[in-house]
């Protein structure tokens, strides 16, 4: 992997292929190997003659991962925009999974004219209900919760960071920090969007009504898959490369 600085922050990142590009954004608690390599997602792109780059988020794999709330905020979701930036890319398609997810739709919400055609996977609660991202700070910082009924996320999210050799503290930090954008900023967007999550994801509010409350938006549910088994579910490809063959970019767009 490369690296760029982002606001004094080194972020990380690999461009795989030539041809129009499609940036990647993971999901919390991995990285881009684990989230995009390793599940084939970088190959099945390269085989529809894209340019692929995937980037290791603030606070995660190999990019900064500081302990300080304020090093996160806006920052999670600008680094994508000055990733453009430094390769010369003046707009791309885009596909988040989970917090990657959220990171889209802020980019969507303040640089909407440097993204195109939107997968936005496992888009759960982290940028709606602060309370859960603080409970998910806590866990990380070892801190249990009382709510007997919320513990198995608090377990699935430690192991998922300790799998990925992610630093918990980064991550906790990331989480309390102001990093969500409202989704009232992109009631009136007018990217295409396809938001994609499996029937039993607990994790994913009401489908519709993200939909609802995203411009040009459609919901895609994929029957018998959940958060993690969604990313790698036949019906998700299929979802992904119908949006690029009808609304993709055609060429490779730089910037002026």
């Amino acid at each position: 992997m490369h690296t760029f600085v982002s606001d004094g922050a080194a972020i990380a990142y690999r461009v795989d292929g030539a041809g129009p590009p499609v940036v990647l954004a993971h999901a919390l608690g991995v990285h881009a190997e684990a989230n995009w390599l390793r599940s084939g997602w970088i190959d099945r792109l390269l085989r529809t003659q894209r340019s692929v780059v995937s980037f290791d988020l603030r606070g995660h794999g190999r990019s900064d991962r500081r302990h300080e709330i304020s090093a996160y905020g806006a920052g999670v979701h600008e680094d994508v925009v000055r990733l453009l930036d430094h390769l010369g890319i003046e707009r791309a398609d885009f596909m988040g999974y989970s917090l990657g997810a959220w990171v889209g739709i802020g980019v969507l919400a303040t640089h909407p004219d440097r993204l195109n055609a939107c997968v936005l996977g496992g888009c759960g609660w982290q940028g709606i209900d602060r309370q859960h991202n603080l409970f998910l700070a806590d866990a990380l910082d070892g801190i249990r919760s009382g709510d007997a009924s919320l513990q198995w996320q608090a377990e699935m999210t430690v192991r998922l960071v300790d799998a990925c050799g992610n630093d918990p503290k980064a991550l906790a930090a990331l989480l309390r920090s102001d990093w969500a954008v409202p989704l009232d900023r992109v009631r009136h967007n007018e990217r295409p969007v396809r938001l994609v999550s499996g029937a039993n994801d607990l994790l994913v509010p009401d489908p519709e009504d993200m939909r609802r409350r995203i411009g040009s938006s459609t919901a895609v549910v994929i029957p018998d898959a959940d958060h993690r088994t969604a990313l790698v579910h036949a019906d998700f490809a299929a979802v992904v490369l119908a949006l690029l063959e009808e609304h993709g970019l055609r060429r490779c767009t730089r910037a002026r």
